[in-house]
């Protein structure tokens, strides 16, 4: 009971540091998508892929890995040190040798001249990524830290860029401001982490034992950066900064939202290690079942909701200079089911079964058809091109993962939570649509009406239906209601 408690804990706070992660883009796109126009949002886009690719080098698989075999030491003081120093070592030589690549290629590859100092700025998150080793507070589940930090960075970061970002000459404090914002409270960890174990660079036989599955997982990142940030690159060199623009404001939004529901799934990835290296299957098969039954009940309205008012959510947000990315979001839009579910069998299932081969050949499969497949219909359908390669990249990794995992353990949602959560979707989808085409209303006006009439329908409908998902909110909402007012007496 207090594994479950502790695990509905970290998943509420690390909900509310990527709900911030959400209020920040809601707050900070609208504002610098109009002060700095379309082009200069693709410069910084375009930047930014570029960036990407060296990060992800830097990170190897490294926190992947990390949770995954940290866990199993985390309560042996010595052991962890020994394991936290060999993991920080291996990530320190992956960032030099990512520094190397990068100015080798900001010097020799001509098409990044324009983008050099964009480049530069953003080169600093290699550096505080590495120094912040997330993965560590990550092992010990301590999301109250990660969560004020975060809470922290967020809000000095908002300060800043609206206090500096005044007109379309801003790009480049803009994107220090986008560094902080992402990477600055690494800093702090840095400085916190004596409270879990010393580090220090240390080569020892285990090194090389690590390497072999860390570049595994590294080769999965890889591949899965490709399908996810390779639209972007192929839109900036195929295209123009212009589209590049118009769909990054999609994939910001689609980006967002997925952080905030694959929280559900991030702090499970310690709790479902530990039970795996420990046997403990059956534990392993109930905890697996709750993820994926909450999952379906939070991600599919959501897939509903962006589908049905994806032109107001870019109209309000960015304005109407950016309606053009409407159908690329409705696309994302159904990725984003195949995404988390994809997310939910890598690392809850074959990840912590170590079977980071399987995780490699799905996203490989994925990660060349989406590059493929952009270089050819990107210059015809542009951005619209872009998001179907990311959504076919994203329903190849679900499946082949889903297929790999239940070979290991059988995953059985629910079935009455998935027949009311349909229900429920199905009660969104025709609300908004009733009023999108029959009141003439204005877009933010339609929008309100929207969200909240459908959040009436899909509770008033699960609820009927007698959802798990939503009874067991209900009653653990009412205990606490109950305990708040016998502490009051």
């Amino acid at each position: 009971m207090t594994n479950v408690k502790s695990l509905k804990k970290n998943a509420i706070l690390n909900s509310i540091r990527n709900i911030l992660r959400l209020i920040f883009p809601l707050i900070t796109i609208p504002y610098v998508s109009r002060i700095l126009g379309v082009e200069n949002v693709g410069k910084y886009s375009f930047a930014f892929s570029i960036i990407s690719y060296f990060i992800i080098l830097s990170k190897l698989g490294i926190e992947t890995f990390a949770v995954r075999e940290g866990a199993k030491y985390r309560d042996n003081k010595a052991k962890f040190n020994d394991f936290a120093s060999e993991i920080f070592t291996i990530n320190i030589l992956s960032t030099l040798i990512s520094y190397i690549l990068l100015i080798i290629c900001l010097f020799f590859v001509p098409q990044l001249s324009e983008y050099k100092l964009l480049i530069e700025i953003l080169s600093l998150e290699i550096l505080l990524t590495t120094l912040g080793c997330e993965w560590v507070y990550i092992i010990n589940e301590d999301y109250t830290y990660i969560t004020i930090r975060s809470i922290i960075f967020q809000t000095i970061s908002l300060i800043m860029l609206l206090t500096f970002i005044k007109n379309q000459n801003d790009l480049i404090i803009y994107t220090m401001i986008m560094v902080i914002s992402s990477t600055g409270s690494n800093v702090l960890n840095l400085l916190n982490i004596r409270k879990y174990c010393k580090l220090k660079l240390k080569i020892t036989s285990n090194v090389k034992k690590y390497m072999i599955p860390i570049l595994i997982l590294f080769a999965n990142t890889v591949t899965t950066t490709i399908y996810s940030d390779s639209d972007i690159t192929v839109l900036g060199i195929l295209s123009d900064n212009y589209h590049v623009g118009i769909y990054s404001i999609a994939t910001k939004i689609y980006t967002t939202i997925k952080t905030i529901l694959s929280s559900i799934i991030v702090v499970s990835i310690p709790r479902l290690s530990y039970l795996f290296g420990q046997n403990n299957l059956e534990e392993f098969k109930k905890t697996g079942n709750h993820i994926v039954n909450v999952l379906t009940f939070c991600v599919l309205p959501a897939m509903t909701g962006i589908i049905s008012i994806a032109y107001q959510i870019i109209y309000i947000i960015s304005g109407e200079s950016y309606t053009e990315g409407t159908m690329a979001l409705q696309i994302l839009g159904v990725a984003l089911i195949f995404s988390l579910y994809s997310w939910f069998y890598t690392s809850c299932v074959l990840i912590p079964a170590k079977k980071e081969k399987d995780v490699l050949i799905a996203t490989i499969i994925a990660g060349i058809t989406n590059l493929v497949l952009n270089i050819v219909l990107v210059p015809s359908f542009i951005q619209n091109a872009a998001a179907f390669t990311t959504l076919l990249a994203e329903f190849l990794s679900f499946l082949i993962c889903y297929l790999k995992a239940r070979k290991i353990v059988t995953i059985k949602p629910d079935k009455r939570n998935i027949v009311s959560t349909l229900l429920g979707c199905l009660g969104i989808f025709v609300f908004c649509l009733i009023i999108n085409m029959l009141l003439n209303l204005n877009v933010i006006l339609s929008t309100i009406i929207c969200i909240i009439g459908s959040a009436c329908i899909y509770f008033a409908i699960t609820s009927l239906m007698k959802n798990e998902i939503l009874n067991d909110f209900k009653h653990s909402l009412k205990n606490k209601l109950i305990k708040y007012k016998e502490a009051k007496v």
